[in-house]
């Protein structure tokens, strides 16, 4: 879940989590949260990973990479 709101100054407020299920069960160590104010012309990259070696030698893996970009239009 990622949400981004528009706030009356002019900036940008983010607020997101990512999870890492093994099986369907969530891997509460593995979460990570992200929230701050992005202001006009900025950017920030989010970036998750997270590689779990699991019974009999499997690994599972997961990466999201999120880029929210502000660009407000200007006349």
């Amino acid at each position: 879940m990622f949400e981004v709101h528009l706030q009356s100054d002019g900036s940008l407020v983010y607020d997101g989590i990512c999870d890492f299920y093994v099986d369907g069960d969530r891997q509460a160590d593995q979460s990570r949260t992200f929230n701050g104010t992005i202001l006009p012309d900025d950017s920030r990259t989010f970036k998750y990973e997270v590689t779990l070696d699991a019974f009999l030698d499997s690994h599972d893996y997961g990466r999201v990479v999120l880029t929210v970009q502000y660009v407000w239009a200007k006349q």
